[in-house]
């Protein structure tokens, strides 16, 4: 274990935080709702990474404390003059707060990039191991050996897309495909960036095993948003890399083509898109308009915060439900951040992953809700341990990555 620099209560804490994460709610507590993720439970022990708190970090969350203190007051008077329009507004909030400052606490406590290796490690041991269950969930489906019923129990919402049973062990459908989209992204980064695999707790086996069936997964989820951000983080990663290796990529996805051509498969692109079109969008379409209606009532203080949580747009939810004020004091948040809070460290590999995380984060939440899923929280952790004063300045130094020298 490498986060020995750490205390070991704090270890392990940070550590069971990404090791349930990707578990979803296949480890929920008998009794609680489908939704609620065993790790929501660590959340709560937050206090424990601020015992002992260096000026920076206490600076940083300053600095989003007005924004938390409008949306208490928001949510609060929702609550004490019944204005409420949903359920468990307050404890949205409380959830939200407790994400926030979670990573931030976390994060001050990685002193060097092995550390972040080794939590990836962690991480992708994790995801594998559900990626597993939801082959067995699906195989087992279709064999008759396992009941539909039995699934719903360890999933959030069991849906079907195009005649298949979506792919969602532990979470929701997109939610899933998001993530199998982030997982793929990082392997074929580590691929193209030449680093050893084994501090990642990977190596060439493994990737020829998992790496099939992830995209396999990702492509059963039918989420339309982790494909259009793998396809992003793909395009982008391919024309950074070398020569030999766009070659090698080239080659290699021209032998699926003919395999599938031989095997009497055939793909119609167009038609493919056409079905990925449909669905949803007209539908969020004219939710989104009746919440803007809405919200020309209430233009300055916003609907109440949590108001809408279930838009599906995460950037109109926080407006409407906020209003322009809070907009404004969350857009300001972010900027003084931003602003006055640097990256301690230099462009390499670790800082091209938060870009491939963030694109996750970003696209997704234009089209779903994402505020309380482990991986948004888990690339914020890495946001917030880049800018974090302890952050440890590190260089390739030697390493071909992108076809550049780094250093």
């Amino acid at each position: 274990m490498i986060l020995g620099d750490v205390a070991p209560w704090r270890i392990w804490l940070i550590r069971l935080f990404v090791l349930l994460g990707p578990f979803g709610s296949l480890l929920t507590p008998y009794g609680f709702p489908r939704p609620f993720r065993a790790y929501y439970l660590l959340l709560p022990l937050l206090p424990l990474f601020f015992l002992k708190i260096g000026k920076r970090t206490l600076d940083v969350c300053l600095c989003f404390l007005p924004f938390f203190l409008y949306s208490f007051v928001s949510v609060a008077f929702l609550e004490i003059f019944g204005l409420q329009n949903e359920q468990d507004q307050f404890f949205r909030f409380c959830l939200l707060f407790c994400h926030v400052y979670f990573t931030l606490g976390a994060a001050s406590q990685i002193v060097s990039y092995d550390q972040i290796r080794d939590l990836f490690a962690l991480y992708f041991r994790s995801f594998f191991i559900v990626l597993g269950v939801g082959y067995l969930f699906f195989i087992g489906y279709y064999t008759d050996l396992i009941p539909l019923s039995f699934i719903e129990r360890f999933s959030v919402l069991t849906q079907f897309g195009y005649g298949l049973l979506r792919f969602s062990p532990g979470s929701y459908p997109n939610e899933f495909g998001i993530l199998c989209s982030f997982v793929l992204s990082v392997l074929i980064l580590l691929i193209f960036s030449g680093q050893p695999l084994q501090p990642w707790g990977l190596s060439r086996l493994k990737l020829f095993l998992w790496i099939p069936l992830t995209v396999g997964a990702l492509f059963l989820t039918t989420t339309r948003a982790a494909y259009i951000s793998f396809a992003a983080c793909f395009l982008y990663l391919f024309f950074q890399c070398s020569s030999k290796v766009k070659y090698l990529f080239l080659s290699g996805i021209a032998a699926v083509f003919l395999v599938l051509q031989r095997c009497g498969l055939s793909f119609s692109l167009s038609s493919f898109l056409q079905r990925i079109d449909e669905g949803s969008w007209g539908e969020r379409y004219f939710v989104w308009l009746d919440a803007f209606h809405l919200f020309q009532e209430h233009r300055i203080l916003g609907l109440g915060f949590s108001a809408l949580s279930q838009l599906h747009n995460v950037y109109l939810s926080l407006f409407f439900e906020l209003g322009i004020l809070g907009s404004v004091i969350l857009i300001c948040s972010f900027g003084f951040y931003l602003l006055f809070f640097p990256p301690m460290q230099k462009e390499a590999l670790f800082d091209t992953i938060r870009k491939i995380g963030l694109v996750h984060v970003f696209w997704f939440a234009a089209s779903n809700h994402n505020l309380h899923h482990h991986l948004t929280w888990f690339i914020f952790f890495l946001c917030f341990y880049a800018r974090s004063a302890r952050t440890e300045i590190l260089f390739f130094r030697g390493k071909k990555m992108f076809g550049e020298q780094s250093g």
